[in-house]
Parts: structure tokens; sequence; C-alpha cells
């Protein structure tokens, strides 16, 4: 990965402007990239990752505008609403955060899971 990226021109410093992380965030990511800890990575920064070494003829343009393509995707999702309205509503988040430190991330994450198998949450 880093080779491909000194070939394209490309620093992470660009990068991190673009996507918008910091570059030692940036450069945890491309660590956990090589060492194929993809769980570990944002979704779209592994998205990008994967194009750059998925793409034999590339250049630093066609990289650039891939990610202006994902970043002009903005349109707020249902899920975007969703972290909106909890985190605005402060009695929600106060009880979604003893949930998690009462219960663990892992158990709030499969009641969600659950709920979702269930068809409890429909999709617009």
């Amino acid at each position: 990965m880093r080779d491909k990226l000194k070939l394209l021109g490309l620093r992470l410093t660009e990068l991190s402007d673009y996507l918008g992380f910091s570059r030692p965030t940036l450069y945890k990511y491309l660590e956990d990239y090589e060492n194929k800890k993809y769980k570990a990575i944002d979704y779209k920064v592994k998205t990008v990752f994967d194009f750059i070494m998925k793409k034999k003829t590339l250049s630093k343009i066609e990289v650039i505008n891939y990610i202006i393509d994902l970043n002009g995707d903005k349109k707020e999702s249902n899920l975007d609403k969703l972290f909106k309205e909890i985190k605005d509503d402060d009695i929600l988040t106060k009880r979604i955060i003893e949930l998690i430190d009462k219960k663990g991330m892992n158990f709030v994450l499969n009641q969600i899971k659950i709920i979702v198998k269930k068809g409890d949450v429909k999709n617009d």
C-alpha cells in the first residue's frame, strides 16, 4: 500500500485532508490495512484503500475524484437522523451510555441486531 501511494505521489497529509481524518489516524489505518486488520479501519478509509489497491492503472486524480464522489454523497441517511436525534436527546443519550457502561458495547449491538432481524426496524 505504501509503495502504491508513493507511486501515485499521494501523501497521507493530502489523504487526511480529503478524508477528514488526522494524519496519525491515517497512519494507524494504513498499518492496520497492511496487517489485514480491516475491522479496525473506518469504512470510508478502507473503501479508498481498496480502490487504490484494486485498480491497476490509477492516477492521483482518479483517487481524489473517487474521494470527492464518496464525500459528495452527503444526503442525510436515516442512520444519520437517528444519531442526531440521540445526540440531541440528553436523557436518551445518558441512558444509552449507562447501558453500554453496564452491559457493554457488544451487548447493545447484539440487541440492535436482534431487533433488526425481527423486522421491527423498517427500511425506507
